[in-house]
């Protein structure tokens, strides 16, 4: 199933972003919702909200039938949005960045890494690996959106994995885990 192909207004709706989370999104869909993500912080800050409310349920995902209560999740959310964040519990772990995309197959023409911030961060480390593990790329950012140099050629039809980690100031870091992604043509 897909979403609806064109945004009311300037943002996404929460059905776009119910769909990208639970990843029903075709190909293309999802390179137009990771664009706009890429260039809309008000939107990134939303979908990693949504997402943080989404990853502190205690159901498990299997239980999670359909789009439907995806959808209902994230509308009550937009609808009693809280303006303060609940900062970590003492004693666990930080909480991790969250990974917007790429992940699964992605337009080789519209590849680009996108993460949610951390405060605190004082840069990001993004590290590419092909699928045998070998690093691609690896290097220091200092922004959450990335895309690839050209004198790094990736292959087409070939498994790719990424992680970010936000490096911050007292030390400790906090990372998107890895992410496979796919560049087709």
């Amino acid at each position: 199933m897909s979403a609806p192909s064109e945004w009311t207004g300037e943002h996404m709706r929460d059905v776009e972003m119910a769909a990208y989370l639970d990843r029903r999104l075709s190909g293309p869909e999802r390179a137009r919702v990771e664009g706009h993500l890429a260039e809309c912080a008000e939107c990134r800050l939303e979908m990693r909200e949504v997402r943080g409310l989404l990853d502190r349920s205690a159901r498990p995902r299997r239980l999670m039938v359909g789009a439907g209560l995806l959808a209902a999740a994230a509308s009550l959310f937009l609808v009693l949005r809280p303006t303060v964040v609940d900062p970590p519990r003492g004693g666990g772990a930080p909480p991790a960045l969250t990974a917007y995309g790429p992940t699964g197959e992605v337009p080789l023409a519209a590849l680009r890494f996108v993460w949610g911030a951390a405060p605190g961060a004082t840069a990001y480390r993004l590290t590419i690996s092909g699928g045998n593990g070998v690093p691609v790329w690896s290097g220091s950012v200092a922004d959450t959106v990335f895309v690839l140099p050209d004198s790094v050629p990736l292959g087409v039809d070939q498994q790719y994995v990424w992680i970010a980690d936000a490096l911050l100031g007292d030390g400790s870091s906090r990372s998107t885990g890895l992410h496979d992604f796919k560049p087709v043509r």
